[in-house]
């Protein structure tokens, strides 16, 4: 009975491994980071106001929830990568090639 009550979460862990969402947390996390160190580097060099800074962070914060949703729903198949890459680099091919 407890095996049962573990797989749902354990199923859940796989899946976010398998999308790669921890990838895409952390460059989502390194990406911004950096962006905040630019926003704030110029928002002193070009006399912007002191929100400006907040206002970028309050963007990516908002940004998060999606690049996460987009990246947990975006479908990896490999068959369909191998038949997209015979199109762009064969010429015009069937898929059954």
């Amino acid at each position: 009975m407890a095996n049962s009550q573990g797989s749902p979460l354990k199923s859940f862990i796989r899946d976010l491994r398998h999308k790669s969402i921890w990838q895409v947390l952390g460059t989502y996390l390194l990406a911004s980071w950096g962006v905040l160190a630019v926003v704030d580097t110029m928002a002193g060099a070009l006399n912007l106001p002191d929100w400006f800074p907040t206002v970028a962070l309050g963007f990516l914060v908002l940004g998060f929830p999606f690049v996460l949703a987009t990246a947990f729903f975006q479908v990896r198949d490999s068959n369909q990568q191998s038949q997209a890459l015979e199109l762009t680099c064969g010429g015009y091919r069937g898929f059954d090639t």
